[in-house]
């Protein structure tokens, strides 16, 4: 993700906070499917539903 653009279709607040995690070398912690389009770019904790 580093010093490329990214053509992912999330959201500018999503990209940001992907950003910080990748920048601090930690995870984003996130049940937004929107994140999906950034596995293997950033460490992903999924959060899940109740009942899941």
């Amino acid at each position: 993700m580093e010093g490329r653009p990214v053509s992912s279709g999330i959201s500018f607040a999503d990209g940001f906070a992907a950003a910080l995690a990748q920048t601090l070398g930690a995870q984003a912690v996130t049940g937004d499917p929107e994140f999906g389009a950034l596995e293997g770019e950033i460490g992903i904790l999924w959060l899940r539903e109740e009942g899941e």
